[in-house]
This record gives structure tokens, C-alpha cells and sequence, in this order.
């Protein structure tokens, strides 16, 4: 009875319009907060498709350098300048295997059979800082006789949606394939020796057969004894921002390629770190406003139930009970926001969510675990700034009259 004696004098047109700019602002504050955490965990994530900084460069091929494989390889003079220069933070340099090396799968078909996937290989080696895969079984040393074996994410595509339907074999997925242990065969000085091999990741940065690199410099020395190792023709670079035209330009005019994925891929980074930034910066204008208007509103609503308030206490009514009755009253109106905002979220994330699957990014299901805690953060500070400003207000009120 007494809430709606000092409501009584409240207009719901402004009232709802309040609401809605509040309603709008915790909106949007909690989807760019549940989008910037959802892409920061895939431009981050392990396989790491979306990191700008690394490039792998390399010379491109014309008809002289075809025949002269030294032409296409990076003398120390290239090096150091791709060291130098501006915007290049680290290079990595691609050590490549010099012996003949093989490898070969045994796998049992439906007819009892053995099948002998066999294969050529090649092995390269980079500085393990430079990969993108994480494992605790990539280590070699001296005396293992397994070999730790990265292969690109592509060549797992190529079979399950080339080679493998072609051949009626079964599609496998990463687990299945890092599960298999094959055997390594290196040539060396008219013998073949034989080593398990076993693939531990798979790579979307580097395109290529990897190996740790303390093996690659192992077998080289005791396998290849009698052969130099090459200059890279490969190298990976560390770069601040790979949209550089400086760096764009230097590339070109080198005649070197790197890979047009990755320098697209460093665009659409940046684009979307920018768009989800300046939604953050929207919602967080907009939580600033509505809370302005939110005390605005509520400073009115007590100036209009003045002369109620005024008589209420003159009859005897304490000043925090009249308190405790808007509050009750605000906290419904937050509490309306915060459930339907929520609410609202998990529809439009799920709706968002498949289109943008089909686009190819898988983004994890339903609410980040820090969205509930942000969204009581606001309610809590709109909570206690109204309070704040209703206390104050009806205590001025209370003062006896002069």
C-alpha cells in the first residue's frame, strides 16, 4: 500500500524509456564481452590459424633457379638483412634432412589383409618457439629410438576428403592418427635402418614433415656424414604487424613469397579485434549513460512523490523504511534487465553461433563462465549507485523544515 502511494505519481512511458536505454547498455556490454572472449580463445587456441606474426618466407622460383638449387636458398647477407629489418622481431631458419628417409604404416583391412601405406618422406626442423603444437611428447635425445613427428593439418585433409574416399579407406580423425606408431626408414651408406615413428600434432602454421631439431642435427651428422648442410630456403619470421607496406614491399621487391593466407588472415585478426574493441566501447558509453539516467530518474521519481514522502514521515514512517520501499521497487526493475539480457544472450549467441560455424569458426557452446559474474558486477554497481542517490534524497526529505 505504501509502494504504490509513492509510485503513484511516476509516468510508465518514461519509466519503460529509462528502462530500455539501461536494457540496451547491459546488452551489449555482455555480448561484446561473450564475442571478444569467444575469438580471443580461438586466435589463441593451439592450432593458432589466426596469429599474424608469423610468416614463412621463401624465394620464388623461375626457370634459372630450377636448375640451380643453391639460387633459391637464403645466403647469410639475405639473412641478416630479413634480421634487420624494421618490424622483424625473430627468423627461424628451416633445417632440412639430408639422408633419404621412408616410411611405411601396417594396417589390418576388413579381409584380414595387410595393407603397407608406404611413402617417401622428407624432414624439416625449425627452433621449437617457432611451432604451433604443444606436446609433451616432442623431445628427442640421444639414444631414443622414437621419432616425435609433426605433419601439417592440411595433409590430414587431403586424405580424408582426397585420397581416402578415392581408395574406399576409412576418413581418421587427429586422435586416430596420433595413436598409430609407423616405422621411419633412413638409407644411409648402402644400409637401411629402421626407426618407429610416431605423429604427435598436427601443425597450421608451418607447412610442413617436422621433426624435433636435435634429431635432424643428429641424423645428419651420423647418416649423411659426407654432405654439407644447405642454406635454408625457408625461414619464419616473428613480425610486429604483417600488413606493414614497408615489409609488403621489401617481400616483392626481394622476389620472396610468404604465405597470402596468413598475410589475409592477419587482416581479418585485426579487424575483428578492432570491431569487438569499439563494441566494448559502445556498451560500456551506453552502461555509463543509462546509469546517469538511471539516478536521474530515480532523483525524479522522488521529487514527484515529494510531498507523499514528506507526509509519510510526519505520520511517523522512518526514512529507511520509505528507503527499503523504492529499493524493493528498483531492484525488481534491475533484476527485470539483468534476466532478459541474459536470457536474450544465450538466444542470439545460439542463432549467431551457427552462422558462424558455417563461415568455418567453431566457437565454444553456450555462455563464457565470466559472462554472470560481469553481468552481477553491473547490477551491483547500478544497485549501489541508486542507493545511494534514493537514501540521500529521502533523507534530505526528512529534515525538518526550516
Amino acid at each position: 500500500m505504501i509502494r504504490k502511494l509513492l509510485l503513484a505519481q511516476q509516468k510508465p512511458l518514461q519509466l519503460f524509456i529509462t528502462w530500455l536505454g539501461a536494457f540496451t547498455g547491459f546488452f551489449i556490454l555482455l555480448f561484446a564481452l561473450q564475442y571478444y572472449l569467444d575469438f580471443d580463445e580461438l586466435l589463441n587456441k593451439k592450432n593458432d590459424w589466426l596469429h599474424p606474426e608469423y610468416i614463412v618466407v621463401n624465394k620464388k622460383i623461375s626457370i634459372l633457379s630450377t636448375f640451380n638449387q643453391e639460387g633459391n636458398a637464403f645466403s647469410e647477407e639475405e639473412l641478416q638483412e630479413l634480421r634487420e629489418f624494421p618490424g622483424v622481431e625473430d627468423i627461424g631458419l628451416f633445417k632440412s634432412n639430408l639422408f633419404k628417409a621412408s616410411g611405411t604404416i601396417l594396417q589390418n583391412n576388413s579381409s584380414a589383409e595387410q595393407v603397407n601405406l608406404y611413402a617417401e618422406l622428407f624432414f624439416e626442423a625449425v627452433p621449437n618457439k617457432f611451432i604451433d603444437v604443444q606436446s609433451d611428447d616432442w623431445d628427442w635425445e640421444e639414444g631414443d629410438e622414437l621419432i616425435p613427428i609433426i605433419v601439417p593439418a592440411d595433409y590430414l585433409k587431403l586424405y580424408n576428403f582426397g585420397f581416402a574416399p578415392s581408395q574406399k579407406l576409412p576418413q581418421i580423425s587427429e586422435r586416430t592418427v596420433e595413436a598409430f606408431t609407423f616405422r621411419v626408414y633412413i638409407d644411409s651408406l648402402g644400409r637401411r635402418l629402421s626407426f618407429p615413428g610416431k605423429i604427435v600434432g598436427f601443425s597450421d602454421r608451418l607447412n610442413s614433415i617436422l621433426v624435433p631439431q636435435s634429431f635432424l642435427e643428429y641424423a645428419n651428422k651420423q647418416f649423411a656424414p659426407h654432405r654439407e648442410q644447405l642454406q635454408p630456403s625457408r625461414v619464419v619470421l616473428v613480425v610486429k604487424d604483417p600488413q606493414n607496406p614497408a615489409l609488403l614491399s621489401f617481400l616483392e621487391d626481394k622476389a620472396y613469397e610468404a604465405n597470402s593466407e596468413q598475410l589475409r588472415n592477419a587482416r581479418l585478426n585485426n579487424v575483428l579485434r578492432v570491431m569487438i574493441g569499439l563494441v566494448s566501447a559502445i556498451g560500456l558509453v551506453i552502461i555509463f549513460l543509462a546509469i546517469l539516467g538511471w539516478v536521474q530518474y530515480a532523483q525524479l521519481a522522488l521529487h514527484r512523490s515529494s510531498y507523499e514522502v514528506k507526509t509519510l514521515i510526519e505520520l511517523g514512517y522512518k526514512p529507511g523504511y520509505l528507503f527499503l520501499q523504492y529499493f524493493k521497487w528498483s531492484m525488481l526493475l534491475l533484476g527485470s534487465i539483468l534476466a532478459i539480457s541474459i536470457a536474450l544472450l544465450m538466444l542470439v549467441k545460439s542463432l549467431a553461433d551457427e552462422q558462424i560455424m558455417s563461415y568455418g569458426f567453431e566457437l565454444s557452446a553456450g555462455l563464457r563462465p565470466e559472462i554472470i559474474p560481469e553481468a552481477l558486477l553491473i547490477f551491483i554497481s547500478f544497485a549501489a549507485i541508486q542507493s545511494w542517490s534514493l537514501y540521500r534524497g529521502i533523507v534530505q526529505l526528512a529534515r525538518p523544515r526550516s
